[in-house]
């Protein structure tokens, strides 16, 4: 348990294993041995990982902490939104304001398109076994993909037309997000470009 959440929180805040264990003073090989669960952490270094990712103790030994598939391309779609807004408001977050508070899903999301992009055509239940959620979530997920242009519905029929374009489009903005991530994460540009690749 605490070594999938210290992965996850790691990558949240967009940190490499060398970076977290510089600031313990210790060597990157032993934060990769406690994501890896072959060694623990003493628990001295509990308070300085809490202060490093600005979150509580608690949080590293919480159970079920495991975000859909679903949740994550719901993210990404909100993420998308600010690229087709004509206009942007004062208390609209900007793409970078939005991955400070949005991050880590990309990995997910990639996974998903991946699996899309097999397929001309998908019905709900092969789109439920790509996103592994229940019955019900699917149809309002299946709904959110039409709205978006990722699918369209065959009328008359159970299955739904696969946009490879709109599948292709998102390969580039999940690129695109792990730039802005970054940036929302005080790098520099060129690191920012670097974290597409």
């Amino acid at each position: 348990m605490f070594n999938k959440n210290l992965k996850r929180i790691r990558l949240e805040n967009n940190l490499t294993q060398k970076e977290v264990a510089d600031f313990l003073h210790i060597s990157p090989q032993s934060i990769s041995k406690w994501e890896n669960g072959e060694s623990t952490t003493s628990i001295d270094f509990l308070p300085m990982l809490a202060q490093l990712f600005k979150c509580s103790i608690d949080d590293f030994f919480k159970e079920n902490h495991t975000v859909s598939k679903v949740d994550d391309v719901e993210k990404f779609l909100s993420f998308l939104k600010y690229f087709e807004k004509k206009e942007i408001t004062e208390k609209d977050a900007t793409p970078t304001e939005f991955m400070s508070k949005n991050c880590g899903w990309q990995d997910n999301c990639k996974s998903f398109y991946t699996d899309l992009e097999k397929e001309k055509f998908i019905n709900l239940n092969m789109l439920q076994n790509i996103v592994g959620c229940n019955s019900e979530e699917i149809k309002d997920f299946a709904l959110l993909l039409e709205d978006n242009g990722v699918i369209t519905k065959v009328p008359d029929s159970k299955m739904y037309v696969v946009n490879q374009e709109a599948v292709s489009c998102s390969f580039s903005m999940i690129k695109a997000s792990r730039a802005f991530e970054a940036l929302a994460h005080g790098k520099s540009i060129e690191e920012a470009i670097e974290a597409i690749h």
